[in-house]
């Protein structure tokens, strides 16, 4: 019968009928000779249930029983490293994450330790524990790393460049910093380095939004350089480049200058030889349509995560989904 209840515990895991397999593995741990690992599992299923309380309860009761040999205390630290992290007590996963890295140098470890860090703002822990991730898998987290030191960059008060240029070094198009590092050059008041900075991320294919290009408007406004950003923007559209942004930035300022049949034309001429993004639909829309019919026909959702295939109508460095780093572009 033991035997049976496992299997059907095991069976309603698989379907995420935690309930119907925490009943089952009740019975089992209900008699004195169950087996430790019945135990364990208990809470592992509690904890897919979010009743993280309760499976932190079992597992640390667990702690420090002498029967247990180095592979069942590697489980029971994992367990633990999971629990608390799943309640947010990243402290307390983070000591059993060292716990278990005493006793298990499996690259798993060292990524959970480098993420809790990184929940914890332990920047330049997290920092360390990737980069021996990265040397242990063989695998490039260049981005990641990068990424971290634009954290620490934004997390300080007093802000050290030298953060964001190792930042830039390690992964040159990180949109993040490469913004941050505009605004410093634009902040010095040099115009030629102003407008430098800003071909070089033209040429990286840095913008992502229309927003970033109404801060760049605004600055060499500003500055007295509006002609050469316009020129910049149209130069660009001209390149016939993919980035719809600068498209349909264009035929925002015609539609502005009441030359809404240049703005159509240019909308049209990317949908017909370049492709066909919501964000250029949209925008034509807008002007091929009356008010009352734009919202049913346009498309809220412009940006799509290439890493979890899920929709967004905004642009944002990390996924909202799955997380990933710069995998948002233009649906």
């Amino acid at each position: 019968m033991e035997f049976l209840s496992f299997i059907k515990s095991c069976l309603y895991l698989l379907e995420e009928k935690y309930q119907l397999a925490f009943e089952e593995l009740k019975s089992i741990v209900a008699k004195s000779d169950a087996p430790k690992e019945a135990y364990i599992l208990v809470g592992s299923v509690l904890r897919k249930n979010g009743e993280y309380r309760k499976a932190i309860h079992i597992h640390e009761s667990l702690v420090g029983d002498k029967s247990f040999d180095g592979r069942l205390n590697k489980i029971l630290f994992f367990e633990l490293v999971k629990d608390y992290k799943e309640s947010k007590d990243y402290e307390k996963s983070l000591y059993y994450a060292n716990k278990l890295l005493a006793i298990d140098k499996s690259p798993v470890v060292y990524k959970y330790i480098y993420k809790l860090n990184l929940l914890m703002k332990n920047y330049d822990e997290a920092f360390k524990f990737l980069e021996k991730y990265q040397k242990i898998t063989k695998n490039n987290y260049a981005k990641e790393l990068s990424y971290i030191l634009y954290e620490k960059y934004m997390a300080t008060d007093k802000k050290d460049e030298s953060l964001l240029k190792k930042s830039l070094k390690i992964y040159p198009e990180n949109r993040a910093s490469n913004m941050a590092f505009y605004d410093i050059v634009f902040s010095s008041g040099k115009k030629t380095k102003i407008i430098e900075t800003f071909d070089d991320l033209l040429k990286r294919e840095v913008i992502k939004t229309e927003k970033d290009l109404k801060k760049f408007e605004n600055d060499f406004f500003a500055m007295g350089l509006f002609k050469e950003f316009e020129s910049a923007i149209f130069r660009k559209v001209a390149q016939m480049t993919s980035n719809p942004v600068y498209t349909v930035y264009c035929a925002s300022m015609f539609k502005k200058k009441n030359n809404s049949e240049k703005a159509r034309e240019i909308l049209v001429r990317y949908l017909s030889d370049i492709g066909e993004k919501r964000i250029v639909k949209n925008r034509l829309l807008d002007i091929l349509l009356p008010e009352e019919l734009k919202m049913k026909f346009k498309s809220s959702d412009i940006y799509v995560c290439a890493g979890c295939n899920n929709y967004f109508g905004e642009y944002s460095e990390y996924c909202p989904v799955c997380g990933q780093i710069e995998t948002l572009d233009f649906a």
